[in-house]
């Protein structure tokens, strides 16, 4: 972008630099004299190529903007027309568009993603309730300011908008407006707006912010059109598979190809954004919106996502709070933030690469019980992970937890479980995985090394005896047995333990 100045005078403003060009015109960053304040100036310069269509949408936009006050939209503080061109003082936005700021990105936070489309939609309700509608919502046309450390999103560019009910137009009939890669099916096929065209919009921009991607790319614009009409999406998670699974669905409603079958009202849209931001599942979006337009084969990446992340964090803290699983190797992806939570707990591993499972085996060589937990029905990852783990700790007791049926061998498939059989082992019954052999010694070493204090109930046949066990040292129990004869217990073939209690440590 240039930085050349116009060869306009405009009385109590001074042009400062160009900060935006395009085929309806220019705009410049100004100080407002008497004001003491920086605003942004559009300018539309007359010439013999110039389209008097030009300045009719620039005046409408200026009365559009006029009529709306809202934090979330961009003010208009003057409009004016002068013999060589036609200006509009607008408001300025300090932090630039939101493609900006995807693009100059190496990671894109969800939350503030999310955050940023609930005041979008709160702009975009406040035009509506003026009778306006937009027609042009993508990521360069949503800009960001801050107020009090917080990103602040403003609507603005409402050049092409209408009224909702208005029956005049200056475009010419025929004439499809918007941006092709955010257009509605509706609008691409029939010319057709209405404010459901501006939430499908919407829901392009949050895909877009949150994968990098449009839904469709290459191709001509008549075929990126036909493809809004016809054609079923990629799921974001097949290009970002850190995202809550219920961002999914939230903008598969919004995606949909029938304007009756999107959100209601930017009111439902933003009960659902909610939910999300506070960690609750969606109200209104759901797992049908995301089989209609998401490909078959790409539905089970994150529909039960939700579920297998619920086991897991209940797995942990089962495991945190009871020491029944010594570790817990996690294969997949996990949320950004969902990983932050966990990081406390020193039973999860997520595990990326084999160089992370090299880490693994090399750092916890003294196992009991391991868990492999397949979260992104990775199979094939998986069963390589739990295979090296079996064969490196060859006295260990390593599951392999999935909820699908993976074909291996019968020897392999003794040791798979489902998710929910994983939980009621760990966390309630006392058919726990049989341990081959257990030496006191690796009790006592992780006792001491982890500085835990426990209760360990070790079955015999019908005999079950509980040992209390503080830092390593056998304290009581509740069993007529001597302490060689526990020894002799722990060690013998075919014997099943579990904690049953971890003690507050001293």
């Amino acid at each position: 972008m240039t930085e050349s100045l116009p060869d306009i005078e405009l009385q109590n403003f001074e042009i400062i630099k160009l900060i935006g060009a395009g085929g309806a015109g220019s705009v410049y960053l100004a100080k407002q004299v008497n004001l003491n304040r920086l605003v942004a100036i559009k300018v539309i310069k007359k010439s013999r190529e110039f389209s008097k269509d030009l300045v009719q949408r620039g005046l409408m936009e200026a009365r559009i903007l006029a009529k709306l006050h809202h934090p979330n939209i961009v003010s208009i503080y003057d409009v004016g027309e002068e013999e060589t061109f036609f200006y509009m003082v607008i408001e300025y936005v300090d932090h630039g568009s939101l493609e900006e700021e995807i693009i100059k990105s190496k990671k894109v936070r969800e939350q503030d993603v999310w955050r940023i489309a609930r005041q979008v939609c709160h702009g975009l309700q406040a035009a509506l309730s003026e009778g306006i509608i937009h027609r042009d919502i993508k990521p360069a046309n949503i800009l960001l300011s801050r107020q009090s450390g917080h990103k602040c999103a403003k609507v603005g560019d409402f050049g092409i908008s209408k009224m909702a009910e208005s029956t005049t137009s200056i475009t010419k009939e025929g004439t499809i407006l918007g941006t092709p890669s955010f257009i509605s099916p509706e609008t691409a096929q029939l010319g057709v707006n209405n404010f459901k065209s501006d939430i499908y919009s919407l829901g392009v921009t949050i895909y877009y912010c949150l994968t990098k991607k449009v839904i469709f790319e290459g191709g001509n614009i008549l075929q990126i059109l036909y493809n809004h009409v016809n054609e079923k999406v990629n799921a974001p998670v097949v290009h970002n598979s850190l995202l809550n699974p219920d961002a999914n669905l939230i903008i598969a409603k919004m995606l949909q190809k029938k304007v009756e079958n999107r959100y209601d009202s930017y009111g439902d849209l933003v009960v659902d954004i909610d939910n999300i931001l506070h960690k609750k599942k969606p109200t209104f979006a759901s797992l049908k919106d995301a089989e209609r337009i998401y490909h078959k084969e790409q539905i089970r990446l994150f529909s039960s996502k939700t579920k297998r992340l619920s086991i897991t964090k209940r797995l942990m803290k089962i495991a945190y709070t009871t020491g029944a699983v010594d570790n817990i190797a996690i294969i997949g992806m996990w949320n950004n933030e969902l990983r932050e939570e966990n990081l406390h707990d020193r039973t999860a591993h997520f595990i990326e690469s084999f160089t992370e499972l090299e880490f693994f085996i090399q750092t916890y060589k003294d196992q009991i019980n391991v868990v492999v937990i397949d979260l992104d029905y990775l199979a094939e990852k998986s069963i390589d992970v739990f295979t090296k783990l079996r064969e490196k700790f060859g006295q260990t007791s390593v599951l392999l937890a999935t909820d699908e049926k993976i074909n291996v061998d019968e020897e392999k498939q003794k040791y798979f479980c489902t998710y929910n059989n994983l939980i009621l082992r760990a966390g309630q019954s006392k058919n726990l995985p049989k341990i081959e052999e257990i030496d006191l010694s690796v009790i006592i070493k992780l006792a001491k090394e982890k500085s835990w204090s426990f209760e360990l109930e070790i079955q015999e046949d019908e005999t079950i005896s509980r040992i209390n066990i503080q830092h390593g040292d056998i304290s009581n129990l509740e069993a007529t047995r001597d302490i060689s004869d526990v020894h002799e217990l722990l060690i013998k073939r075919n014997t099943t333990w579990r904690v049953i209690k971890k003690l507050a440590a001293t």
